[in-house]
């Protein structure tokens, strides 16, 4: 390249491509270059953000008429997809000043680019550079002007719609499922909660299945003899599991099949024929829908006669899940009286109250009758007539007026309960009449409801509950509001306690008619509180507002086998989907003692046993044998070690001196307390065992230390370990013994230990000891989470056998005894 003098000399060139137009070269003088260069990049940084942000405003602008009229061309459905038609007077105004504004945004966009232009075009011209300026500026102004007015319009036009509840989307074609319960709504600018719109919802899978209800009741008395029994589940049955060989039905120390009888009530069967038992279980009829099942025995109940109810871990829900074998509700009994029930049912409450007004529009329909009902009526919806294909009212449990022309999705929450949710909602400000079918409701024993409560059953017209008034029949009407969907919502919990049994006090808002109150680890809130004898058996709940719950707390159930510190939530019922319908949650402290596991479910006399639990405190109080069949029949435990309380772990002996008979038991805590002079006594859940005629193990007392890691060196100390060196195991698995003494082991860490809790245990021939947790490495389970409402852990919340996995949001249980890990995943 050929030299320059550095005045004549050209310091640089700058090429700029814009839309693909041209290249423009730009020659600086030396004296001006540097002002020049700096004007120019101030300007090119300008332009360029107005020019970002004019667009997005021009993207926030385009209508719902050129969004949705392209994909119909310019064919006939174009006129009813303008966003007009179909939009009320206040809805089309707004719309009308959002298609000018965003007129006014694309002029301010093309001055901007024509600015851009001038400068462009400039040529270093000092006059088209300033031109340039003020147009930039004057477009800028006029930028934020309009974004301004999109500010102002947009916040109106949202509290509009939030008012009329829904939601802002500008772009949704009215009546479209936009996501799981959320359908576009009749203006086609928001959302709203309709419970038809379901095809996006995922129903989380339950990884348990236990027993919610029971009729009749655990330890009920003179039961009518025409009485069905009844089930409701926390999910639905698969049916195929239902039948005699899996639901035992029997009458109670009632004679096996081919003994000799002289009566019905002698045999199991309750038949008794050429005076030999016939049958191994009650005869009779199995019904399933959904989460329940009914049994109509073939004929009525004997007189004066106990029963006994079983249901086998061979019933399984419809995911194939079978029911836990530690659920105590699967397992119970009842008694007759002399009598059977002729008398008809009667409404005693209804939800939404006559009357009430501003009804939510996805609000379920209640109904609280007088007596034990078939639920198997009361869940009668949407039967298809097979001549005409359409809704044959006359066999619905319930219509209403207006028609809903998807019906409405049935569940009970109890025996006396019918709650039934909208597939649709309901419209807006309107006088709903609903009407109970009283030709398809029957009580327990089938007798017809009584809707006008004269002590006749007259079937319908005349007994449905409710209109009209002049037919002598209570009236029964609701008018809707506005706002689409009322979620139950807890405010605040209260107690006079915060043991098993203590009553609290929930209050919040739409909690309806009935229910279920579930506590931390699924323990519901309905036969699980301790009845006379502190078993968990009888009513929590003792009385249900739609503002205000008052229950006790439940003492059995769950996959934590009764309460433990952490939420307490509502549910009001089931969507058609299956989806539970639930508050929020709030935490709530329970100081019960709370057995977790027990290192035995059977032995003999003498034999020791790990109870492993919580809040046992550390003053010692007694661990009971209760007989199953009277619970009034009790033996205390022997305590073998000098450490033997202890706050989170007891170490027992089966009763030698009286040896405890042959039978099945279950196994409580009762801890003493002293408060102001007084001793307290309060309860743990309880864990079943049976005691046989094996002979005691080894007695396993403490292990020093508790904790470790790989090859570190582990003392076992008990007694009756011999002379002769046998097995250690570690979660059923052989490790290495170093020196064996009678009330002595040494031994180390093996390297398979797993992370976490695993019990030890010693076995002499074919004895086997209790067993001690050892958790490795040391300070693991320092944390776990009670609450899984919550993605975090709750400090010092862990028991043995337990460990907080905090950066994978788990909670992790070792149920080392089968030797599985239970991850329960937030």
């Amino acid at each position: 390249m050929a030299e320059r003098s550095l005045k004549d000399k050209s310091l640089e060139i700058l090429n700029f491509d814009f839309l693909n137009m041209s290249i423009f070269k730009i020659s600086l003088d030396k004296n001006n270059n540097k002002n020049r260069l700096k004007k120019s990049m101030s300007f090119f940084i300008i332009f360029f953000v107005f020019v970002f942000f004019g667009l997005f405003l021009l993207s926030m602008y385009i209508p719902p008429v050129l969004a949705q009229g392209a994909s119909d061309g310019l064919g006939v459905n174009s006129l009813q997809e303008t966003g007009l038609l179909k939009t009320d007077l206040k809805i089309a105004i707004m719309n009308i000043i959002r298609v000018v504004l965003g007129f006014l945004g694309i002029i301010a966009v093309i001055m901007i680019i024509y600015a851009g232009f001038l400068w462009m075009m400039s040529g270093g011209n000092e006059e088209k550079y300033k031109k340039a300026k003020q147009i930039l500026i004057n477009a800028a102004i006029g930028l934020i002007i309009v974004l301004s007015a999109f500010i102002i319009v947009h916040f109106v036009i949202t509290a509009f719609l939030e008012k009329e509840g829904g939601s802002v989307n500008s772009s949704c074609v009215s009546g479209t499922c936009m996501s799981c319960h959320q359908v576009c709504n009749a203006e086609g600018t928001g959302s709203e909660y309709t419970p038809g719109c379901s095809d996006s919802c995922v129903i989380p899978l339950l990884d348990y299945f236990v027993v919610k209800w029971v009729d009749p009741k655990n330890e009920e008395k003179d039961v009518a003899l025409c009485r069905a029994i009844q089930v409701g589940f926390n999910n639905k049955l698969n049916p195929d599991t239902i039948n005699a060989d899996r639901v035992l039905i029997k009458i109670k120390d009632g004679k096996n099949e081919e003994e000799i009888c002289n009566l019905n009530k002698d045999c199991a069967s309750g038949k008794c024929e050429t005076n030999k038992c016939i049958g191994k279980t009650v005869e009779g009829d199995f019904t399933v829908m959904e989460d329940v099942f009914k049994f109509r025995a073939k004929k009525d109940f004997e007189e004066n006669t106990a029963y006994q109810v079983e249901i086998t871990t061979n019933v399984k829900s419809i995911k194939n899940i079978a029911i836990r074998a530690t659920d105590l509700k699967r397992k119970w009994i009842f008694a007759t009286g002399l009598t059977t029930d002729t008398t008809p049912p009667f409404v005693e409450k209804v939800f939404p109250e006559d009357g009430e007004k501003d009804v939510c529009l996805a609000t379920p329909i209640e109904a609280k009758f007088s007596e034990p009902m078939d639920v198997i009526s009361l869940m009668s919806a949407n039967i298809i007539d097979p001549i005409t294909k359409t809704v044959d009212l006359t066999k619905n449990t319930l219509n209403i007026n207006p028609v809903i022309s998807t019906g409405f999705s049935h569940n009970v929450s109890d025996e006396r309960t019918l709650i039934a949710n909208p597939n649709e909602n309901y419209q807006k400000n309107i006088k709903y009449t609903p009407i109970l079918n009283s030709s398809i409701i029957t009580d327990s024993c089938g007798n017809f409801l009584d809707g006008n409560d004269d002590g006749k059953a007259e079937k319908s017209p005349i007994d449905d509950y409710a209109p009209p008034p002049e037919d002598s029949i209570p009236d029964w009407s609701f008018f809707t509001g506005t706002q689409p969907y009322c979620k139950p919502e807890i405010t605040n919990i209260t107690s006079n306690g915060y043991y098993d049994g203590n009553e609290i006090t929930i209050t919040g808002n739409y909690f309806t008619l009935a229910g279920n109150v579930n506590f931390n680890s699924n323990t519901y809130a309905i036969d699980s509180c301790f009845d006379n004898d502190f078993y968990p058996m009888q009513k929590c709940i003792s009385s249900w507002e739609d503002k205000q719950i008052k229950l006790k707390i439940p003492s059995g159930g769950g996959t934590s086998n009764g309460s433990i510190s952490g939420g307490v939530w509502i549910e009001t019922g089931i969507d058609k989907d299956g989806n539970e319908i639930l508050s929020n949650s709030k935490n709530f402290e329970v100081l019960s003692p709370h057995i977790n596991w027990i290192s035995s479910k059977k032995g003999g006399a003498g034999q020791p046993i790990t109870i492993s639990g919580s809040n046992f405190g550390d003053t010692q109080g007694d661990v009971y044998f209760v007989n199953k069949t009277n619970h009034k029949l009790k033996s205390k435990a022997q305590f073998p070690c000098e450490k033997s309380w202890q706050d989170n772990q007891i170490i027992i002996k089966i009763p030698e001196q009286p040896a405890l008979a042959l039978n099945s038991y279950y196994i409580q805590i009762v801890v003493k307390k002293d408060s102001e002079s007084v001793q307290k006594f309060y309860y743990s859940n309880v864990e079943d065992f049976e005691v046989n005629t094996q002979f005691p193990g080894p007695l396993i007392c403490e292990l020093v230390p508790k904790c470790g890691l790989v090859g570190n060196s582990v003392t076992i100390k008990g007694e009756k370990f011999g002379l002769k060196k046998d097995k250690v195991y570690l979660n059923e698995t052989s490790i290495i013994v170093d020196d064996w003494l009678a009330t002595e082991i040494k031994t180390k860490v093996p390297k398979e230990i797993k992370e976490g809790a695993s019990i030890l245990k010693v076995k002499v021939g074919e004895t086997e000891s209790n067993g001690l947790s050892f958790l490795s490495p040391c300070g693991l389970g320092a944390s776990c989470d009670l609450d899984k409402t919550t993605p975090s852990c709750d400090l010092g919340a862990c028991s043995e056998g337990e460990f907080c996995s905090a950066d994978k949001n788990v909670v992790q249980i070792n149920f080392a005894l089968q030797n599985v890990q239970v991850m329960l995943v937030k």
